[in-house]
């Protein structure tokens, strides 16, 4: 066992002995004939006193050491010490220099235990998840639990405490009232630590929190027997009559104490609350057998208060029945919104706040009959955003989660006019727009795309985003056909390049072996995919970002000059922007290194052709895979990773080869030759058919050559006709 272990169970030891110690001065200074110190009782202040001191300057102290949900309970509790401690303290004031049977109620020390209850309701919702339940169910509970406590205290003022106050001097009903109070409050805690034993049965409960929940027993039995023991006090011939129950509700004080110490003493600083869940009432058990039974209260109240009303002690019955009915209609209230609350959630999307598909679906099967009752039209524009699961691999699902939102946001905030916004899938959107025609909704769908791409932008995020549009009653008669019509457009516009919007009508084909769904989701994703790798491959060099777009425009110049073929070319053109997507294995030390690299450094950038091929393999991109594995192969064998020479090495990798080499040469970044384009030229030709294949290396020197001399541009050569050529073969 630690020193500290040790430390701690000798001093939790020597704390129990602390109120062994307490009632032993108490009895032993009362055996001697010493009853009160100065005009103070001395049991009061040695046995109950005392132990509420202790408790309050404890926790105040573990306050200060501890953080969080912890920190909110021990200041409750300090904060019931000083109310109880001033109230205490007051009564013993009063019973020392005033009557020493104590002061009669109600009385205005009654208000400070009053919110030393509430604390106490505080502390027991910090010990579940009352806090975490919506609002509206926690009214309800609430709004239940007082209507019960109005109850109970009517039942037992008139049947307990309104006879037993007829026995003690100068009390009247009003007295009977307050007292009556007390045993409900103490009911209240008594059932609520019930649920939260129960709560917390599954849970492996620590040795401050179950001596916290046996003192907060102690104190709900206390006020149980309260009302009881005042009656003794007050009517007693010897006012120390009731010293065993001061002596219960000390220990109860002293027990919360121990569970500071407890706390102190343990090992770990923080701790989390864990709080227990509450148990689930079912509907019927708790709303409306519940209800019912507080209707009967109602009922019974409102007959006992015609009955006694005409009489002093029969007010507070009818103030009861009147409570309690305000009580029922607000629950009614309260429950009602609860129900409609709860079927708005049932369509609205948890991530996005936007209405789902379910709702979607009823929506526009009633617009669409309000259309044709009016001879109005309706548009359905479906928005999709392709590459999420790309940006999810490599940003995570919270970066994928905040595109969603974000492009969610961007289609609220620009929907005009008539709308409603839905969706059905994290990628996918729905906007119906009510008595609008073909042109007005083909200028929204483009507007929001717009407002959309600029949004995500803004983040540093990337995607692709593609709209589709069917019209009611043009393109369909059912709000099915509608859907399906408008997924169909959008499928088509996701083949486009960039931001693409599509109106169906009935010539619009797709793949007649994909669902129109299918088709546009794998169209998104592939390209998406490029656009997320490709941005990821820059970013891992800033002082090269662009090098990946420039190698594209170089490759597609050099496509039209060797007249490729077109599928080719879309090979080349997609694996010249993808074609160093292993750089995202590669180490930062060596991707940013300022000298040479060590052999060990080199073997491991040489790794990335074969790290972009399983990156690109992943992400479905299987027809560029020979290209970017071996686009640093020469065409003498000297290369990696296979040592293919000659025509053995794919044309694209050739291409690639010579592309990315030149781009290298004039770059200026870090890891960067910085060469005029004359000298990028003269290296390329001297390493001609031993790196480059001559076939491609010659005409790539004469095309950079006649580019550069006919209208120079700095670093990459391209003039306005060039980057129109690049252009048209990225359109192939």
């Amino acid at each position: 066992m630690s020193v500290l272990s040790s430390r701690s169970h000798l001093l939790r030891f020597l704390a129990w002995c602390g109120y062994a110690l307490l009632i032993s001065a108490a009895v032993a200074l009362r055996s001697v004939g010493i009853i009160q110190v100065g005009r103070i009782p001395l049991v009061d202040a040695l046995i109950y006193l005392v132990p509420i001191g202790l408790v309050l300057i404890a926790s105040l102290w573990l306050a200060v050491r501890v953080s969080h949900a912890e920190r909110r309970l021990w200041l409750l509790i300090a904060g019931i010490s000083i109310l109880i401690l001033s109230s205490e303290s007051y009564i013993t004031w009063y019973c020392s220099t005033v009557d020493s049977r104590g002061p009669n109620i109600p009385a205005p020390f009654q208000l400070l235990q009053l919110g030393a209850v509430v604390l106490v309701i505080w502390v027991l919702a910090l010990l579940t998840t009352l806090e975490s339940l919506p609002v509206r169910r926690v009214l309800r509970l609430t709004l239940d639990a007082l209507g019960g406590m109005i109850v109970l205290t009517v039942v037992i003022y008139w049947f307990v405490t309104l006879g037993m106050y007829k026995s003690v001097p100068d009390a009247t009903w009003r007295s009977a009232v307050a007292s009556a109070v007390y045993p409900v409050v103490g009911f209240v805690i008594l059932m609520s630590m019930t649920v939260v034993i129960a709560a917390r049965r599954t849970h492996r409960w620590r040795s401050w929190e179950r001596l916290l929940v046996v003192a907060l027993v102690l104190y709900g039995i206390g006020l149980v027997g309260s009302a009881f023991a005042y009656v003794q006090i007050k009517t007693a011939p010897d006012p120390q009559a009731s010293v065993w129950a001061t002596v219960a509700l000390g220990f109860g004080y002293y027990v919360m104490f121990m569970a500071t110490v407890y706390r102190a003493t343990s090992v770990q600083t923080h701790q989390n609350m864990d709080p227990g869940q509450l148990p689930h009432f079912g509907r019927w058990w708790y709303s409306i057998l519940w209800a019912l039974i507080l209707g009967a209260s109602l009922a019974s109240l409102g007959v006992a208060a015609l009955r006694v009303g005409n009489r002093p002690e029969g007010l507070p019955v009818v103030v009861a029945a009147a409570a309690l009915a305000v009580v029922l209609i607000a629950r009614s209230w309260v429950e009602t919104s609860e129900i409609v609350v709860n079927r708005n959630l049932a369509s609205i999307d948890s991530m996005t706040g936007l209405f789902n598909g379910r709702y979607l679906r009823d929506r526009l099967k009633s617009d669409l009959a309000f259309a044709q009752d009016a001879d109005t039209t309706v548009a359905a524009i479906s928005i999709g955003i392709g590459g999420l699961k790309t940006v999810s691999n490599l940003g995570g699902p919270d970066q994928a989660s905040r595109v969603v939102v974000t492009v969610a946001r961007a289609l609220s905030h620009g929907a005009e006019g008539d709308t409603t916004l839905c969706t059905t899938t994290g990628d996918y959107f729905v906007l119906i727009a009510r008595g609008v025609d073909t042109e007005a909704a083909l200028k929204l769908a483009e507007k929001l795309l717009v407002a959309s791409a600029l949004a995500v932008e803004s983040r540093g995020m990337i995607v692709a985003l593609s709209a589709g549009i069917a019209m009611f009653p043009a393109s369909a008669q059912s709000a099915a056909d509608l859907l399906s019509c408008s997924s169909q457009a959008l499928a088509i516009a996701a083949a486009m390049d960039g931001l693409g919007t599509v109106v169906y009508d009935s010539t619009l084909t797709t793949s007649p072996l994909e669902e129109p769904g299918l088709a546009h989701s794998k169209t998104l994703a592939r390209r998406t995919t490029m656009r997320v790798l490709a941005s990821a491959v820059d970013s891992r060099d800033p002082d090269n970002r662009r090098h990946s777009e420039n190698v594209a425009d170089l490759a597609a110049a050099l496509a039209l000059v060797l007249d490729l073929p077109k599928a080719s070319a879309s090979v080349l053109l997609l694996a010249s922007r993808l074609h160093d997507v292993g750089m995202i294995g590669v180490p930062d030390q060596v991707l940013r290194s300022a000298g040479l690299l060590s052999h060990e450094q080199r073997k491991l950038l040489e790794l990335h052709p074969v790290l972009g091929e399983r990156i690109l393999s992943s992400a479905g991109l299987t027809e560029i895979l020979p290209a970017v594995r071996h686009h640093h192969e020469h065409w003498d064998g000297s290369g990696y990773p296979d040592g293919l020479s000659g025509n053995l090495i794919p044309l694209e990798s050739r291409i690639l080869a010579v592309c990315d080499a030149y781009e290298s040469l004039i770059a200026t970044g870090n890891g960067g030759g910085g060469l005029s384009v004359s000298d990028a030229i003269a290296e390329i030709e001297r390493c001609t058919e031993t790196e480059f294949d001559p076939d491609v290396a010659a005409p790539f020197c004469r095309m950079i050559g006649q580019i550069h001399s006919a209208s120079p541009r700095g670093r990459a050569g391209l003039s306005d006709d060039s980057s129109r050529r690049v252009e048209r073969a990225q359109a192939i």
